[in-house]
């Protein structure tokens, strides 16, 4: 009798061996499975990442495409009022122009370096909208990583002595993580429009040094109209 009962629970005991054993294998066989989809929301979740990184990319060279346009233009304005006021001085008497060459050359010394002050403005001004989205597109780089798929066999889970528990958290596991990464395209957005903002200040910027450097100007040209009255 005691024998039949050893051996009863004996094959109670191998039966319930076989099936715990049965449960982490099929644990390691379930995280399989989900492995294709793993991999298609990874996939997902990176391109759109990279293309969100590509937009701002294009969208900062074109906003220093405008911008050396702006100095270009800026600067053929100032030099065509150099010439103009050079012209102007060659076509009267030297002596009511040669004392304006030395101001004419500190103006257009000053010019250089306003126009250094303007560009600095505008770089200062979009450091930290470059670094603050540089740093959304690191941030959400780190949330894609921090996914991984052999956590779930990870301490205190047991696959030896307790497999259930994970082969439940590996039923439930989140594959899906594109609602984790950021609207990129509202960022981009609100990162073109600082952009414009800031350029429209260095627009003004170059505006009010043409401006001060054409009210230069008329001053030398004034002064020479005096010294040519005065000769008559």
């Amino acid at each position: 009798m005691k024998i039949l009962l050893f051996l009863g629970l004996l094959a109670f005991a191998n039966a319930q061996y076989s099936e715990v054993r049965h449960i982490a294998l099929d644990a390691v066989d379930k995280l399989r499975e989900v492995l294709p989809d793993y991999q298609n929301a990874q996939d997902v979740t990176i391109n759109k990442l990279y293309e969100s990184k590509r937009k701002a990319l294009g969208e900062l060279n074109s906003f220093y495409n405008r911008t050396l346009d702006l100095k270009a233009n800026s600067l053929k304005s100032l030099m065509n009022a150099e010439l103009d006021i050079l012209s102007y001085g060659d076509s009267i008497e030297v002596w009511c122009w040669e004392n304006n060459i030395p101001s004419l050359q500190g103006d257009m010394g000053w010019a250089g370096n306003k126009y250094s002050e303007c560009i600095k403005q505008l770089d200062d001004s979009i450091e930290k909208d470059v670094a603050e989205i540089y740093g959304q597109f690191t941030e959400s780089e780190a949330k894609i990583q921090k996914y991984k798929l052999l956590q779930v066999f990870f301490k205190p889970s047991n696959i030896i002595s307790k497999p259930e528990p994970m082969a439940d958290t590996i039923s439930k596991l989140k594959i899906d993580i594109t609602n984790d990464i950021p609207h990129f395209e509202d960022i981009i957005i609100r990162f073109v429009e600082d952009l414009h903002a800031k350029q429209f200040e260095y627009t003004c910027c170059l505006n009010d040094l043409l401006k001060e450097f054409n009210n230069r100007m008329e001053t030398l040209r004034s002064r020479s109209e005096i010294c040519l009255k005065s000769q008559k």
